[in-house]
């Protein structure tokens, strides 16, 4: 299964490459790396599946972050998403006839996301997010759910389908969970067996 990780924080990144190396035998994945929109379109043929930051630079030295207006509306959110280069790479994944996951940390509910998150839930992309630090409202949390993401990218790659529980029990889709970490270790991602399987394989890792 060849696999795209676009991340351009150091520390994310580290972060990735470690649970990598960690899992990659057991599911067969050959991953590779990019930290630009340039650097990640050049690999949307190779990769079968693509796990992507929302906020990256589109050139080396350029800014992670577009200039982001006040909007309002749905049709303000989507028209303004593209500018966001997670956005921009998923359209392109996605016209491909490939699967794309965000993998976040910037929570979902905030400005800054909010044109990203409203165009993933309408184009059925799953967005991996995690809470901000209360130290750091305005920025970003230290850690990604790297686990939720690839796993769930290993579970749409084996022919799963974008579904979860929230937090409140609700079937959603796209899905709207605080933290999609969470949700697999108690097993309420998906209601098919697919997953238990990814599942028990990682947990057998890492335990």
């Amino acid at each position: 299964m060849k696999m795209l990780i676009v991340e351009d924080n150091a520390n994310h990144l580290a972060d990735a490459k470690s649970l990598v190396t960690r899992i990659s035998e057991a599911f067969g994945l050959e991953v590779r790396y990019a930290s630009t929109l340039e650097e990640a379109t050049n690999l949307i043929e190779w990769a079968e599946v693509v796990v992507s930051d929302l906020f990256f630079p589109q050139v080396r030295g350029g800014s992670p972050d577009p200039v982001m207006p006040r909007l309002s509306g749905s049709e303000e959110l989507i028209a303004f998403a593209p500018q966001i280069s997670g956005v921009a790479l998923a359209a392109k994944v996605l016209a491909a006839g490939k699967k794309v996951i965000f993998c976040t940390s910037t929570y979902h509910h905030g400005d800054k996301t909010r044109p990203g998150d409203f165009w993933a839930r309408t184009h059925g992309v799953q967005m991996v997010d995690v809470d901000l630090d209360d130290d750091n409202p305005n920025g970003e949390a230290a850690s990604k759910s790297w686990d939720a993401a690839v796993l769930y990218a290993v579970y749409l790659h084996r022919g799963g389908h974008v579904e979860t529980i929230d937090k409140n029990g609700c079937r959603s889709y796209p899905p709207r969970v605080d933290n999609v970490a969470r949700a697999i270790s108690f097993k309420m991602m998906v209601n098919d067996p697919r997953i238990d399987e990814i599942l028990d394989a990682y947990y057998s890792l890492v335990s």
